[in-house]
C-alpha cells in the first residue's frame, strides 16, 4: 500500500473495499492517503448517514437478500 501512491496520478481515485474484520492501522492509513474505503460490518451498529442522521441498525432486525440497498454515505458511530 505504501508504494501504489507514486503509481498513480492525481486524477486517480482510489477506492478500497473490504471485507468486515479488526480494524488496524491500514484505515487511518488510507485515510491519510486521500483514498475512501468501504467496508462491510456486522452485528449491531451505529452510525451517522448523511441523509438520515444518526441511525441504528441491529442485526435480527436486517435480513438477507439478493439486491444490495443503499442507505447513505456517512461514518460509523460504533460498534456493539
Amino acid at each position: 500500500m505504501n508504494t501504489l501512491p507514486q503509481d498513480l496520478t492525481p486524477k486517480n481515485k482510489v477506492i478500497v473495499i473490504t471485507d468486515t474484520g479488526p480494524q488496524n492501522d491500514w484505515i487511518p492509513h488510507t485515510q491519510s492517503l486521500g483514498w475512501d474505503f468501504i467496508r462491510r460490518v456486522s452485528g449491531n451498529i451505529q452510525c451517522r448517514l448523511n441523509q438520515k442522521g444518526e441511525h441504528g441498525f441491529k442485526r435480527q432486525e436486517r435480513h438477507a437478500s439478493s439486491k444490495p440497498e443503499y442507505f447513505s454515505s456517512g461514518a460509523l458511530v460504533r460498534t456493539q
